[in-house]
């Protein structure tokens, strides 16, 4: 530029670019000679990891001509935000998008004609409060919105198997958490969904992790409990984990969720309102396999019950069995008897009839044969003849009837007295012990460490000691 030029001095002036540049640069240096405070909500933050700069904006929402937003570029370079960034970390805050900040810096004009803000200090103590302020009317919202402990009553499974993991994969913390569930020897079935867990775009990436492990349960891929993990860091670097879309994923999850996002000082809000909070990764897969290592050995103490109990009570049919047995052997001997008495009976009684009969038709042959003649006498013996033979007949058969009714009877009785025999209990497998004495054993707390016991099988006997009482 022209040394001494003055745009005011010529009518109609024609500037090059650098010129105008140059003219704008010099009307904003006596006005901007020194530091300048800004504030604003931080937009399209970029910090640039090969060259160490930060870029980002400052813009006040509505204040803009039209009313359109007013937007201002800032940089910090790279021999600037390194010092800044750990005084912001020393604080325990970082830089997100969303944050309405306080910025120190000089005003500038490039050669692009845009002017920037080279942001050299950030008020920290203004962003604490601010973040403060925020954490605090977004727990007071929550609150309001019955969301606060949405997860926290929600009840754990039993056994949680199942368990759903937001974290990125890469990172050590990852690797310990799933090293420990590796090595627990139990069937854990991880579904991972990958998530930036620190930096700008931190809260965006876990909301949308969160998102696809709910759309996964409620379409058929349940979980029993899903975890957020992260490895190590600053407390500046959980600023993630205190906005407002991962509060909202976390109360929205239809499963527990417990996070695990190595810290130890200040809880964030995801700590709050996870169902549990643990201050690593590790510690968080160690308690799930205390959750589950607590439930198989309740499941293992419920067999041993059930196996007693089953024992108790097959000791006990066995007993009640053998019992019944001999109680129907001894029923249908009996019965047996006093059956074959009353046939007896009844044949005697049938066979002392018919002799008395015939000896009456004898009697009475005799008596008449003395009046009649010897044809008259033929005849009518003849006669009296066939009526015995025919009353005979009927006696007879009448003792046939009884005898076979009395057989049947007896064959009946003798399959009942088949079915209950022991040897048919033993054939389906059932055993019978006894002690030395031959006394059936009904109660194994009367068994002392040496007995001898006598175990009949249906093709034998063995015979055993006993090494150990239990009742």
């Amino acid at each position: 530029m022209r040394p001494g030029f003055d745009i005011g001095t010529e009518p109609d002036p024609t500037l090059s670019v650098a010129e105008l540049n140059a003219a704008v640069r010099r009307l904003l240096a006596p006005r901007f000679n020194r530091r300048v405070w800004v504030r604003g909500e931080v937009r399209d933050l970029n910090d640039h990891t090969r060259s160490g700069h930060l870029f980002f904006s400052l813009c006040e929402p509505g204040q803009g001509r039209r009313g359109r937003d007013a937007t201002l570029r800032a940089i910090c370079w790279s021999n600037t935000w390194p010092g800044v960034r750990r005084t912001l970390h020393r604080a325990g805050v970082t830089l997100s998008e969303g944050n309405e900040v306080r910025v120190g810096g000089r005003v500038e004009l490039n050669d692009s004609g845009q002017i920037n803000l080279i942001v050299d200090t950030v008020d920290v103590d203004a962003l604490v409060g601010r973040l403060a302020w925020a954490r605090a009317e977004l727990c007071t919202a929550l609150r309001e919105e019955g969301l606060w402990d949405a997860n926290r009553v929600l009840p754990l499974s039993p056994l949680p198997l199942r368990v759903g993991v937001v974290g990125a994969p890469a990172t050590q913390g990852f690797a310990d958490f799933h090293g420990v569930l590796a090595a627990s020897g139990f069937g854990f079935r991880v579904r991972v969904a990958p998530a930036v867990v620190q930096g700008p775009q931190a809260a965006t990436s876990l909301a949308a992790a969160f998102r696809a492990l709910r759309l996964a349960h409620e379409r058929g891929d349940e979980l029993d409990v899903v975890v957020a993990i992260r490895g190590g860091g600053s407390q500046a670097d959980l600023a993630a984990f205190d906005t407002e879309r991962v509060a909202r994923s976390i109360a929205a999850m239809p499963v527990p969720v417990w996070v695990g996002i190595g810290h130890t000082g200040d809880r964030t809000v995801a700590d709050e309102l996870a169902h549990r909070c643990f201050s690593t990764p590790t510690a968080l897969a160690h308690g799930l396999v205390n959750e589950v290592d607590e439930a198989a050995v309740e499941l293992r103490e419920r067999a041993r019950r059930l196996t007693r109990a089953a024992h108790t009570h097959l000791t006990r049919s066995a007993a009640m069995v053998a019992t019944r047995d001999h109680r129907v052997v001894s029923g249908a001997r009996s019965a047996l008897r006093a059956e074959w008495a009353r046939v007896a009976q009844k044949a005697l009684r049938v066979e002392h009839g018919a002799r008395t009969t015939i000896a009456h038709a004898d009697a009475t042959v005799d008596a008449r044969r003395t009046r009649l003649s010897p044809d008259r006498v033929r005849d009518v013996l003849g006669r009296q003849r066939n009526a015995v033979s025919s009353r005979l007949d009927a006696v007879q058969t009448r003792a046939r009837a009884t005898l076979r009714l009395a057989d049947s009877e007896l064959g009946r009785r003798r399959a009942m007295l088949d079915a209950a025999d022991p040897a048919r209990i033993l054939r389906r497998g059932f055993t019978v012990t006894r002690d030395a004495a031959g006394d059936i054993v009904r109660d194994p707390s009367l068994l002392h460490e040496g007995d001898e016991l006598i175990t009949d099988f249906f093709t034998g006997s063995t015979r055993s000691r006993v090494v150990e009482g239990r009742t």
